[in-house]
């Protein structure tokens, strides 16, 4: 696994593990959902439900990439894919749900602007999201 992780991404990255490799991924899958929404925030209606509709569109971009880059890499899971595949979803359908949730409150209730609002929303996902994945997800079958 070392020789991997170390060939993977060298030995700065080898030091930092498992956490490292998802933090990685996960700024990969942050530019592209983050992309994702500000796009369709810019394009859609101001009416209407568009700070939903364009996170939930932005969500659900991230998560194939996602699924494939953490369960190969980052949790190197040796579960049965389909398995690993419906506990994901489900995983991320709760947090499409928080994440909705947290960015409505953050951007219209809150009025802390689509930037910030988005960043705070996802920073809480984000963790949320780690622990669930490492857990319940990934985690080692028996």
């Amino acid at each position: 696994m070392r020789a991997a992780v170390k060939r993977a991404g060298g030995p700065r990255l080898a030091r930092y593990g498992r956490f490292g490799r998802f933090v990685l991924i996960g700024l990969s899958n942050t530019a592209v959902s983050y992309a994702t929404f500000l796009g369709l925030f810019a394009v859609f209606p101001e009416e209407g439900w568009r700070t939903e509709a364009s996170q939930t569109v932005a969500y659900l971009a991230g998560m194939a990439w996602s699924f494939f880059w953490n369960r190969r890499w980052v949790f190197s899971s040796t579960n049965r894919a389909l398995a690993d595949a419906v506990r994901f979803a489900v995983v991320q359908l709760v947090l499409l749900g928080l994440s909705v949730v947290l960015v409505s409150v953050f951007v219209d209730e809150l009025a802390l602007g689509p930037v910030l609002g988005w960043v705070v929303a996802m920073g809480i996902v984000t963790v949320t999201n780690y622990g669930l994945l490492r857990s319940v997800v990934f985690g080692q079958r028996t």
